[in-house]
């Protein structure tokens, strides 16, 4: 039987993490990647996010759960590493400035690199001219941002204009809260990739989602 994302959240709230591991572990095999991260990891860490809101938790439990959740990614991301090709195609991730959540990065991440893609993760509250400059160094072929609240979108537009403008012209991704809720797409002229969830990353790298043209250019 697969656990519930509430009990799971509960344990990761207690800090139980070989526990939190074992019931990852009964699925392991029925389960991809994608899925257990999508059906299982985030609505779990969304009734966490739901439980501080409404101040049923604390920021020190809030923080227990996010490292119980970052150990079982570790564990996770063991299953399906690969070893990318020297030709593969890179991804460079990160969390725009101020943007402190980063798991929903860090299964990005993970996604890429089963899909034989090479990655660099730079975490989150990466300030703009940073990344640009990693960007120009590296020259990934997508580049994904995270981030979770309105006020960001100023800053937003800084990334954007800079990556759209890089001469390499990247696939510019956005992901997290606000990809989530709002239409990106249409608010910075269709420059950005809408990444409502970890499926539809799939789905991109797959070129199944529009502008994955990427991966069936490379098939």
């Amino acid at each position: 039987m697969i656990i519930r994302p509430e009990d799971l959240a509960g344990m990761m709230l207690d800090g139980l993490d070989e526990e939190a591991w074992q019931e990852i572990q009964k699925v392991n095999k029925h389960m991809t990647l994608t899925g257990i991260y999508e059906d299982l990891l985030t609505p779990a860490m969304y009734h966490v996010g739901e439980l501080w809101q409404e101040n049923k938790i604390s920021v020190a439990d809030e923080h227990l759960a996010t490292a119980t959740c970052d150990f079982l990614l570790s564990r996770l991301e063991r299953r399906e590493e690969k070893q990318p090709s020297p030709d593969a195609p890179k991804a460079l991730l990160f969390g725009v400035a101020e943007e402190q959540h980063y798991l929903g990065l860090r299964m990005a991440a993970s996604i890429f690199r089963a899909r034989g893609w090479s990655v660099k993760y730079l975490g989150p509250n990466l300030p703009a001219e940073q990344a640009l400059a990693f960007a120009e160094k590296w020259q990934p072929q997508a580049v994904a941002m995270s981030a979770a609240l309105s006020y960001r979108l100023p800053s937003l537009f800084s990334y954007i204009e800079a990556f759209t403008a890089l001469k390499e012209k990247p696939a510019v991704l956005l992901g997290g809260k606000m990809a989530r809720e709002r239409d990106v797409g249409e608010l910075f002229s269709g420059e950005v990739i809408r990444m409502d969830g970890l499926r539809t990353l799939e789905r991109w790298i797959e070129g199944e989602e529009e502008g994955g043209t990427y991966a069936r250019s490379q098939s």
